[in-house]
């Protein structure tokens, strides 16, 4: 039986944007991506699953929009269990040191230290997860809006289905693995020992939940 795509946090966020908004370029703009991306994820979706998510309207003097399917919004629904299921190969968990300040940072093993977006004890351990779809790749640095850029260095790759490649990068002692397209990573050269820029949105580095999370404090 193939496989179904999980339905990872980025394409809950766009989904519910959907709902809300009811075009692609404001859903796209609420969650910080571009248009051609939230094609991409509507695309996938729709392959894996063979049914349409989204469909598309027009209206008087050309406005129009696009819109959940009845099968866009039970996907929607349903995904309140996905995240916490772990994405194909599991989360990235990681452990650091909360040391506030502003913007807030959680220091790992070998001085990398992580941008966050929640607030916690200064000095206190917390444990992190981030999501291997949270991960953008690069061969160098570029303008972005994302709070982490971390030089790091390919240590393997391994097929995750779907035509989907889990890269696992190294940075100062500290392993983050990427879901990646197997376009991309052809595009990008990747292959054990290469250099690249990882980055990642602050948002997306998360305090783990189900476990002791004594040194967070209320959001």
């Amino acid at each position: 039986m193939p496989q179904k795509p999980w339905l990872t946090p980025l394409d809950h966020q766009l989904l519910s944007a959907l709902a809300d908004s009811g075009t692609l370029v404001d859903a796209c703009r609420q969650i910080g991506i571009g248009r051609d991306r939230g094609v991409y994820r509507i695309r996938r979706l729709e392959r894996g699953w063979k049914r349409p998510v989204t469909r598309s309207t027009r209206g008087g003097g050309g406005a129009g929009g696009t819109h959940l399917t009845a099968f866009g919004r039970r996907l929607l629904r349903s995904a309140g269990a996905g995240p916490d299921e772990g994405p194909p190969g599991g989360w990235n968990r990681l452990t650091g040191i909360y040391r506030g300040g502003r913007p807030p940072v959680v220091e790992l093993t070998g001085g990398v230290r992580l941008v966050v977006a929640f607030r916690g004890r200064p000095g206190a351990k917390v444990r992190l997860r981030i999501s291997p779809d949270a991960l953008l790749v690069a061969p160098g640095r570029f303008p972005s809006s994302a709070r982490n850029v971390l030089r790091a260095r390919v240590v393997e790759l391994r097929p995750r289905g779907l035509g989907r490649v889990e890269v696992t990068f190294r940075t100062h002692g500290v392993r983050l693995r990427a879901l990646l397209t197997e376009s991309s990573v052809r595009a990008l050269g990747l292959r054990p020992r290469v250099a690249s820029y990882l980055y990642l949105k602050a948002t997306a580095v998360r305090p783990e939940r189900g476990r002791r999370t004594a040194g967070l404090t209320p959001s």
